[in-house]
C-alpha cells in the first residue's frame, strides 16, 4: 500500500491485493458509496467510493452514518439498546414495570 500527495488537499493511494481481497474491498466500496448518494448529491460514484474508503476506516462512524440515514433498520452501538430500554422491564422478559402506588 502507498500513499503520495499528488496536490495541495488531495492524497492518491495505491497498493496490491490478492483477487478476493481485491474484490471483498470492491464491493464494500460500492455498497457503502450507493448508501451514501443521499447524504452526499454533489459527489460522483468515483469520489464517493472514496469517502467511502476513507469512511471504512472509521467503522464507528460508518455506523453512525447508517443509523442516520436508515433508522428503520434498528442498527444500534453496542450498549446503546441497554441505554434506550433502561428502567422499561425490558431488561426482564415477562416482568412488567413497577407501578406507582397511590
Amino acid at each position: 500500500m502507498w500513499l503520495r500527495d499528488e496536490e495541495p488537499g488531495v492524497t492518491s493511494i495505491g497498493g496490491r491485493l490478492d483477487v478476493l481481497d481485491g474484490r471483498i474491498v470492491d464491493e464494500r466500496l460500492h455498497q457503502i458509496s450507493e448508501r451514501l448518494k443521499a447524504r452526499y448529491p454533489g459527489l460522483d460514484h468515483s469520489a464517493r467510493r472514496a469517502k467511502a474508503l476513507s469512511l471504512a476506516m472509521n467503522p464507528e462512524l460508518v455506523l453512525t452514518i447508517l443509523e442516520a440515514d436508515q433508522p428503520a433498520l434498528g442498527l444500534r452501538r453496542p450498549g446503546a439498546a441497554g441505554a434506550a430500554w433502561r428502567g422499561r422491564g425490558a431488561a426482564f422478559p415477562g416482568r412488567r414495570p413497577a407501578q406507582a402506588v397511590p
